[in-house]
């Protein structure tokens, strides 16, 4: 056929099937608004045509109800936006298609949503531009197996925006190398790059690599990273960059080069999968990472490689000797990969541990070896005897006060042990279930008391993880309560902060609506509007920083990934019930003087106090589990211009100060990478065995408050003015929810009565 398909031909038309196949339009093209609003109440095929040019907007706002069949299609030009919103009710199928040399560009599949699987199998792309498939959704699986990316491949952020509920498949495909963000915005179950032929994760100067800002989310199984069986032989330090819990196949690859830092963005995967194929690989635990390096690489922990050691950084020179290269070859300050360093001690002293006399560069670092130590030559044997009984003495003084600390710790746990057990048991009646979900049968009551008794027991498998922080925190507010002046000014800031949260309202926390805005995309929009509106407040809050002698910390915001988990499994992933996007820290020397910042915020006119958690409260807060035993006071302020929801934390310098101490235990981890993984367990503790009874509990009252706003509002129906509807609305919704502050007191309930 010689000619074009016109703009409008089939314009708001309905029919049951489509068939356009095989055609060949010699020189024509498929203008704009050719299918727009166009209905087919089956499948519409139009396999195997030849055209020129396929204009924007050809297909949008069309529908399909089934399967649309674009396959072997020869297509020279693709103009963005060709098919912009356009609804498949079954497949969207675009298999063994050699697109034009621009590839699929900006916003080709902008708006389409795909009820069942997207094809692109066997095609040859040049390229995906930017925001191509920009707030798609595809409810089944969008295949690329087998295609052939050429020249520019798939561009950062081609995927921005776009949700599949099922699997991203690059299987057999041919990617190279993996760009920058190149998958930023996606969010899926399963992205498979298996047979990609993938030699190398590429990151940029901002330390992003092509898996940052990627969502993988799953209900059930852990999400799924799969690189398994390409030709990838090294992992720099940010190659996985923003990977969070999935699980994370990278078996029979040529890996060989693991760099210092590439494991530390996947201490939280779930499983890590390297052993098999791989020269250099590492093996995951619960805590931290193990590489067993293939010669020459070498490494001491979760690292492989070739790289001098720097005698400097061995810490281990004395003023009596130090360690020197064993080969001359090496240089004077360094020692080359797998070559040794020896002990030599200045004249007339020796070496008194001779076990490491040589230690040996690996990948970079020294083998574990204690300080080097050279003493005196000349023995002096009445001396060294006398020496030696009194470390013996002292040895026996300290072993008798380490064997009454371990019976008295023994005993200690015992009792704790004895108080949790008679505890479990004391809930176990199911008398005590309560009174909102007291119509439940017997065996639900049953079922309600041991999801408790587990939830309780995970609790305690979970402390176990920061016991030692625990205790830390205890001794530092300890000694603070023990300071006269620490404890006055405790006294006076937990009554500043009373009659401050006594005013509070007792409202619902939640960030403001954004329109048409959901997931990602309302996160991007509402750290938007924080980014327009923290800088005024910024300058409020650092005024009153000067006048009360405070610094403002700057912390990492609050990531996507964690973002999503909390919603998940807290808020039934409701976003806006996120609190604190934005928040700032400020770090205090005296209680004083936090109370003195307390009340100048109080008086800050474009903003208003919601919430005050005051955690150094001796009435509030006499258990802190809940924090690993970390105390600190968070106000949640609002933003009147635009209700946005801001978290301020006050912290006192001893406390805060164990809190970003560096120094790690036997895993490798800090004490706040400690905190994240109690974090962590105690909310898939409570998602397993609490949540589904504290669903049941809060509507139970919900039924229970508008059964009672209806009696009262029959009962006092003679009441006319709206103020006082009002009043006791809001009463009654501070009565359901509780305040953040202070319960309702006996004479507001009379008032509003």
């Amino acid at each position: 056929l010689y000619g074009d398909i016109q703009s409008k031909v089939f314009q708001l038309v309905t029919v049951y099937n489509f068939f356009l196949m095989p055609h060949m339009f010699i020189e024509g093209t498929i203008f704009q608004q050719a299918f727009e609003n166009f209905r087919v109440l089956y499948s519409m095929i139009m396999t195997n045509i030849t055209v020129t040019g396929i204009q924007t907007g050809t297909f949008q706002y069309s529908i399909v109800s089934k399967s649309f069949d674009l396959s072997q299609a020869n297509i020279q030009y693709l103009d963005p936006g060709s098919f912009v919103n356009m609804s498949v009710g079954g497949s969207l199928i675009l298999q063994d298609i050699i697109f034009p040399k621009d590839g699929i560009q900006e916003s080709t599949f902008s708006g389409s949503v795909v009820r069942m699987h997207m094809v692109f199998e066997g095609s040859i792309v040049n390229k995906i531009a930017q925001d191509s498939f920009r707030d798609s959704v595809v409810f089944g699986d969008l295949n690329w197996k087998g295609c052939r990316f050429v020249e520019n491949g798939i561009q950062p952020l081609a995927f921005n925006e776009l949700n599949v509920f099922g699997s991203i498949r690059f299987t057999g495909s041919k990617l190279w190398s993996l760009l920058p963000r190149q998958f930023f915005g996606l969010r899926a179950n399963v992205l498979d790059l298996d047979y990609c032929g993938v030699q190398s994760l590429v990151s940029n100067s901002l330390e992003e690599g092509p898996f940052y800002g990627l969502a993988l989310v799953a209900a059930k199984k852990p999400p799924v990273l799969n690189l398994a069986n390409n030709s990838i032989t090294q992992l720099h330090p940010y190659a996985f960059t923003g990977a969070g819990s999935w699980e994370i196949n990278i078996v029979n690859n040529s890996l060989t080069f693991l760099d210092y830092g590439w494991s530390d963005a996947v201490l939280s995967a779930s499983h890590l999968l390297m052993e098999g194929g791989n020269p250099s690989y590492c093996v995951k635990n619960e805590t931290n990472i193990s590489c067993i390096c293939n010669p020459p690489t070498m490494g001491t922990g979760s690292f492989c490689n070739i790289h001098h050691c720097a005698l400097a950084d061995a810490n281990v020179q004395t003023s009596f000797g130090r360690y020197r290269p064993e080969n001359s070859a090496s240089s004077n300050g360094f020692v080359k990969n797998g070559e040794f360093a020896v002990a030599s001690c200045d004249n007339k002293y020796r070496l008194e541990d001779s076990s490491f006399y040589r230690i040996q560069c690996q990948g970079g670092e020294f083998q574990t070896h204690p300080p080097l130590v050279c003493s005196y030559e000349k023995i002096n044997w009445r001396t060294i005897g006398k020496a030696i009984g009194g470390v013996v003495a002292a040895l026996v003084f300290l072993f008798s006060l380490y064997t009454i600390k371990l019976q008295r710790d023994a005993l200690k746990l015992e009792r704790i042990r004895t108080e949790k057990a008679n505890e479990a048991l004391k809930n176990a009646n199911v008398t005590e279930v309560p009174d909102e979900i007291n119509y439940l049968s017997q065996a639900q009551k049953e079922e309600y008391v041991l999801n408790k008794i587990q939830y309780s027991a995970a609790l305690q498998d979970a402390s176990f993880i920061i016991a030692q922080d625990e205790l830390n925190y205890r001794k530092a507010w300890a000694a603070l309560l023990q300071d006269k002046q620490h404890a006055s000014e405790l006294v006076t800031l937990d009554s500043t902060e009373s009659r401050i949260s006594r005013d509070l309202k007792g409202e619902i926390i939640q960030q403001p609506i954004i329109p048409d805005k959901q997931g990602a995309e309302y996160i991007a929009h509402l750290r938007a509007m924080f980014s327009e509106a923290m800088p005024p407040l910024d300058e409020e809050l650092k005024s009153i920083c000067v006048k009360v002698n405070c610094e403002l910390v700057i912390g990492k915001p609050k990531g996507n990934d964690r973002i999503f988990e909390k919603a998940e499994l807290c808020y039934d992933g409701n976003l806006r019930r996120i609190s604190d996007y934005s928040r700032r820290s400020y770090l205090f020397s005296k209680f004083s003087d936090m109370a003195e910042f307390l009340k100048r915020l109080k008086r800050i006119t474009t903003v208003e106090i919601i919430r005050i958690k005051n955690r150094f409260s001796f009435e509030k807060y006499k258990h802190v589990k809940e924090t690993g035993g970390y105390r600190d006071l968070q106000i949640l302020v609002r933003i009147k211009q635009n209700k946005l929801l801001v978290e301020l934390q006050l912290h006192i310098k001893p406390i805060y100060d164990i809190k970003v101490g560096k120094e790690t235990d036997g895993a490798g981890l800090t004490g706040h990478n400690r905190y994240i993984l109690f974090r962590s367990q105690k909310e898939k503790a409570y998602q397993l065995y609490m949540y589904k009874w504290h669903r049941l509990i809060e509507q139970a009252k919900e039924e229970e408050a508008e059964a009672e706003e209806a009696r009262i509002m029959k009962k006092n129906s003679k009441w006319s003015r709206p103020t006082q509807k009002e009043e006791l609305k809001s009463l009654l919704l501070r009565s359901r929810n509780g305040s953040n502050s202070h319960d309702v007191s006996y004479a507001e309930e009379e008032d509003a009565f």
